[in-house]
């Protein structure tokens, strides 16, 4: 099973991504037309005729194939897109070589399907078709091909290097006898037959001859067919071949490279078995080795080289390579490269004697399946030793190439992306066999409607061990994509299970490029915007039922007024927030498809509902219909899945669902040291107290502040209480509560400072004892958590709490209210303490306990928190419990849902729209002019209009 991974260069994020296998076609057939684009432009030639017209030894199926090669798979697969050179070559071998025709019948026949969707009876039968043809050409050919005419020559080294179909390996021995003839051909000028014949050789034949020649003779593709050769002779029963023992020296280079297959083939075929015990693989090793160390004292001894000028280096460094893919492919360990230091460095001193060596000759041919980016690719990517992962970069850098310059560098861009995912320990877990031994590279300059992906890597199944879970397609359903905790809940789900090989989608009723994620803009993600004809207000009113409508015609226009989801063919449904569309998608595909949602907190206790008089009322009324049609809704659900553990207690009482919902916990990203401040804040001469929320009422601010102020004098003499967070001078609660927390502050006889930037913050004077920080930037949020002595955690049943998770990310012991989600994520008295928000003197003596602790305690605190965030709280933990809940929902029975309450759900959404007009009439009479609105600024602005109100007390609203 192919798999896919690009890298898109124009953006900031290095995240490897995958594909489905369902892109297979589409990716290689896009790297193909690019590549002959931008080097053949203006190069086609329709054929005169159809090599069907006189083809007649062939039936009328192999005709239909053998037309099919000229004028797809020779100028698709090859890069020569004259259509009168594949012409000729069809009509002359039909003729005079009918085993070579059924060779060129059976590479269309792979190549059309492959084009094809692979499970489909037409592709099946293809695919037969081809192996049929295949073996047929073998029966025809015998042991000696028959050279009798040099377009002949050409057909078989294209069925001779020519990928994708299991059976290639068996010709490639011969494949250097015929480049070796068809270039003694081209030399003696015997190709007259063609038209133009001078130009037609020097342009076309001789270049392909030469770049053939190359790329076979070092063997950069041998390892994937060998490996392949050998699962062919294990499934057939075949017996086991042994390798050969090497003469003392070899007379030519074709017998070198035709000694290295037989020895790389024992090795294939006996990998698995020799990797079972400790003892048969040091076995193997031993023999493996003694094997290509007497054939490289052969090789070296050789005195003949032929026109090549650097087989003889090539067919050393693909040794190498192949000895070190045979004696790690089966190991899961990553650290397991650790042992070939010693080879990698001996592979980049070969490769620098090319590079020397061909300063004044003609440079080494880089088709698109060259096999030499590849294998200092694998250096460079694979081993430990920084100089020699440095020296293969600068070669991918520096090394201008004929074909493959921009190959070159773009290999090196991502080489240095895998490097850095090592580094930041962001590549897949050490259970899975390590995929980067096993990957290839194409390159291709456009790719996805975003036009943003630059580089392909293609992970090659070198054998069934090689083959991973199957990959779903994955499409997501979100409102409004923009910045805020559930956005980035949902970006890294996508992005995690994207990495894991499904094929994600995101579909969203509106989303600005100025103000969303990076991966969201930058093509690492599939995002498009539909549904976005109705507004999400009306005069400021309106807002859930117009949320509502949005998503029902989000997916009304992609199921029934285009083919989008058609196209896609989706596996699975996340829908998160917004549950309006899960039984309209339910009815949309009844059985295939199954529908998980991701349920952050229930919509219908996030509504602010103390508003008293007719108005309240009102509003009441108003929420009625939609709270039933939520928790309705959301039953539909064939999976859900909620943040945390209190955020289930709460969402259990409202959503009838037939199955325990789970727990997936939000993860943390990588925090960027190169955007860190070095110097340490104010001269460190303060030892830091943070506190991190928004400036709203029911974060409890006020309570770090009273903590703070239960120190004595002394006790905070060299401290600073720092309170920063999110704050929107628009939102009248933001400035309200700010402006009574100072006024707190400095009725206790405690210095305030309130900063907007970080420079004024730098520069307050030393004298501040609280330091308000409006807005903090990401980068200098990461600064304090890393700097901070204690962070104070202050709101009461939070949901789940972010901010906890990214204090132990950074090592920052943690201070907490003992409900909600800190419950979860903090662990009392091993990674921070948890402490009753309602008695400040708890909170005080945990700062004082923080204040004096020793460097030791200080430093298992922050040990504890680290491997608690790396173990429960990063991205692929996260996007592998998405992976086992999909595979477990889709494993098992769908749950029931009555079709009967498809009917209230029509009578539910005109009921809410009557509602809707009603609360616009009578709110009219109640309060003209009034701000009715229901978005949070208007809420913070009721909230902090209230008269009697005392900042530390916390509200707890409908919960």
């Amino acid at each position: 099973m192919n798999t896919f991974l690009w890298i898109s260069k124009d953006s900031t994020s290095k995240y490897l991504s995958h594909s489905s296998r369902s892109e297979d076609t589409r990716i290689r057939h896009h790297v193909q037309r690019q590549r002959i684009k931008q080097h053949l432009e203006g190069r086609l030639k329709p054929p005169a005729i159809r090599p069907t017209l006189i083809a007649t030894l062939l039936k009328p199926e192999e005709k239909r194939s053998l037309d099919y090669f000229v004028r797809r798979t020779g100028p698709d697969w090859s890069g020569w897109e004259d259509g009168d050179f594949w012409n000729v070559l069809a009509l002359q071998t039909s003729q005079q070589d009918i085993a070579i025709a059924h060779g060129l019948v059976a590479i269309a026949a792979l190549h059309e399907s492959s084009s094809s969707p692979p499970d489909t009876v037409h592709a099946i039968w293809l695919r037969h078709f081809a192996m049929s043809q295949h073996d047929l050409a073998l029966k025809c050919l015998g042991s000696t091909p028959n050279l009798s005419h040099p377009l002949s020559l050409m057909s078989c080294v294209i069925l001779a290097s020519l990928e994708s179909y299991e059976g290639r390996f068996r010709l490639l021995r011969s494949g250097t006898a015929i480049i070796d003839e068809a270039s003694m051909s081209v030399g003696s000028r015997s190709l007259a037959s063609l038209p133009d014949a001078s130009t037609r050789v020097s342009r076309e034949v001789v270049a392909l001859i030469s770049r053939l020649q190359g790329r076979l003779c070092m063997m950069g593709d041998m390892p994937a067919a060998l490996a392949c050769s050998a699962h062919q002779h294990r499934s057939r029963g075949l017996p086991p071949r042994h390798a050969p023992v090497p003469p003392i020296s070899f007379l030519t280079l074709r017998a070198a490279r035709d000694c290295l297959e037989a020895i790389l083939v024992w090795g294939s075929e006996h990998v698995i078995e020799a990797h079972e015990t400790p003892e048969t693989r040091n076995n193997f090793s031993a023999l493996l080795g003694g094997y290509l160390e007497r054939w490289g004292g052969a090789l070296n001894a050789m005195k003949l080289v032929n026109t090549v000028g650097n087989t003889k280096v090539l067919l050393q460094i693909a040794a190498l390579n192949a000895m070190v893919l045979l004696l790690t492919c089966c190991s899961s360990d990553e650290t397991v490269f650790d042992s070939y230091n010693t080879v990698f460095q001996q592979i980049m001193d070969l490769v620098m004697q090319i590079s020397v060596s061909h300063a004044s000759q003609a440079r080494v041919s880089f088709g698109i399946d060259d096999g030499l980016i590849d294998m200092i690719a694998f250096v460079g990517s694979r081993c430990r030793d920084s100089d020699v992962r440095r020296s293969a970069l600068h070669w991918l850098e520096a090394r201008p190439r004929a074909e493959g310059e921009r190959l070159s560098g773009e290999t090196a861009q991502v080489v240095r992306a895998w490097i850095d995912l090592e580094e930041r320990h962001r590549t897949a877990g050490s259970g899975l066999p390590p995929e980067s031994q096993r990957r290839r590279l194409l390159s291709g300059e456009r790719y996805h409607d975003h036009g943003l992906i630059k580089l392909i890597f293609v992970s090659y199944p070198y054998d069934d061990v090689s083959r991973g879970a199957t990959d779903e397609r994955i499409v997501f359903f979100h409102p409004d994509l923009g910045i805020g905790g559930a956005e980035r809940l949902i970006i890294d789900v996508a992005v995690g299970l994207q990495e894991l090989g499904h094929k994600v989608t995101i579909f969203t009723s509106h989303c600005d490029p100025t103000h969303c994620f990076d991966e969201a803009r930058d093509g690492t993600l599939d995002v498009r915007v539909r549904g976005n004809t109705l507004p999400p207000t009306i005069f400021n009113r309106f807002h859930i039922l117009l949320a509502i409508l949005r998503q029902v015609h989000l997916v009304l226009a992609i199921a029934f007024f285009g083919h989008e989801l058609r196209d896609l063919k989706p596996d699975v449904f996340v829908v998160d927030q917004l549950s309006a569309c899960v039984p309209l998608l339910r009815w949309i595909c009844p059985d295939r498809v199954r529908t998980l949602f991701y349920c952050h907190f229930p919509d219908q206790l996030l509504a602010d509902r103390r508003e008293g008089g007719l108005r309240g009322l009102v509003k009441r009324i108003y929420r009625v219909p939609f709270d039933w049609f939520e928790g309705w809704s959301t039953a539909a659900s064939d999976a859900i899945v909620v943040n945390s553990k209190f955020t289930k207690t709460v969402a259990e009482r409202i959503i009838p669902s037939q199955e325990p919902l789970t727990v997936i916990y939000p993860c943390v990203g990588s925090a960027d040291i190169d955007e860190m401040l070095d110097k340490p804040l104010w001269d460190d001469k303060f030892r830091i107290l943070l506190s991190i929320n928004r400036f709203e009422r029911k974060k409890d601010i006020g309570l770090a502040i009273k903590a703070y102020i239960g120190l004595s004098k002394s006790e905070r003499e060299g401290t600073r209480l720092v309170l920063a967070g999110g704050y929107d001078h628009r939102v009248a609660e933001n400035v309200q509560y700010h402006q009574e927390l100072v006024d707190y502050a400095e009725q206790q006889g405690l210095s305030t400072a309130t900063a907007r930037t970080v420079p004024t913050a730098l520069g307050i004077p030393d004298s501040v004892d609280v330091l308000f920080l409006l807005s903090v930037p990401s980068s200098f949020k990461v600064t304090l958590l890393r700097q901070a002595r204690l962070l104070l955690y202050t709101p009461m049943n939070e949901h789940f709490g972010i901010v906890p998770v990214e204090a132990m990310q950074q090592g920052l012991p943690v201070l907490a209210s003992n409900t909600g989600g800190p419950l979860e994520t903090v662990v009392d008295g091993e990674t921070g303490w948890l402490r009753d928000a309602s008695k400040p003197e708890e909170w005080t003596a945990v700062i004082q306990t923080a204040l004096s602790s020793d460097k030791a305690a200080l430093q298992r605190i922050q040990k504890a928190g680290k491997k608690r965030v790396a173990e429960n709280f990063t991205r692929p933990t996260m996007a592998k419990k998405f992976e086992d809940e999909i595979t477990k929902m889709l494993g098992s029975k769908r749950s029931e849902f009555v079709d009967s309450y498809q009917i209230l759900m029509a009578l539910a959404l005109v009921g809410a729209f009557a509602a809707a007009l009603i609360t616009v009439v009578m709110a009219a009479a109640v309060n003209r002019g009034g701000d009715g609105r229901a978005t949070e600024f208007a809420t913070a602005k009721r909230m902090g209009l209230e008269k009697e109100w005392n900042p530390f007390q916390f509200v707890p609203g409908m919960l």
